[in-house]
């Protein structure tokens, strides 16, 4: 099973691929922020979780 910084990493090079022009973007409508649970999350994944976060809202403007 891949880990989760793996798929991270995944996402963020196919968002960073789909954006071909400044007037087509990215597929923001497709992609959500991602939740986590401190308590039942390791340390790792929420760190990731929040360097996604931090990549969406860069590129989707939320």
């Amino acid at each position: 099973m891949p880990s989760l910084g793996l798929n991270v990493l995944v996402s963020l090079l196919i968002l960073t691929a789909c954006q071909t022009t400044q007037t087509t973007g990215i597929p923001c409508a497709a992609l959500d922020p991602i939740t986590f649970s401190v308590s039942q999350d390791s340390a790792e994944s929420v760190a990731q979780i929040r360097s996604y976060n931090a990549v969406y809202r860069e590129l989707c403007n939320d």
